[in-house]
């Protein structure tokens, strides 16, 4: 969060002003994206091995049987702090992935 300057208690805060900080959320999601892609171990080559390549990237894929039978080959390394690049593609279920995008994939 980016803390403000700080105000006393009978300041009039402004529509969508926050009383103690306000954070940027393209910041705050790459920096979630970045410690959950820690916590979780990577499959192991060996168990990649059978996976398609998606050259295109998964983010391409718009079948639930293909997702997850590929893995990521695209020229995008990263999104939003989640690395793409080289990883097993996830099936979000036949809904968005997230926000802004129209992926499956």
């Amino acid at each position: 969060c980016d803390l403000k300057e700080k105000k006393s208690c009978d300041y009039a805060f402004q529509v969508y002003e926050h009383g103690l900080c306000e954070c940027s959320f393209e910041s705050t999601l790459e920096v979630v994206n970045e410690h959950f892609g820690k916590a979780l171990a990577s499959p192991s080559k060996a168990e990649m091995q059978c996976l398609k390549k998606a050259e295109t990237g998964c983010r391409a894929i718009t079948d639930r049987l293909n997702c997850l039978s590929s893995m990521d080959d695209s020229w995008q390394d990263s999104v939003k702090g989640l690395k793409v690049n080289g990883e097993p593609c996830v099936w979000c279920g036949g809904g968005q992935c997230h926000d802004g995008a129209d992926t499956l994939c």
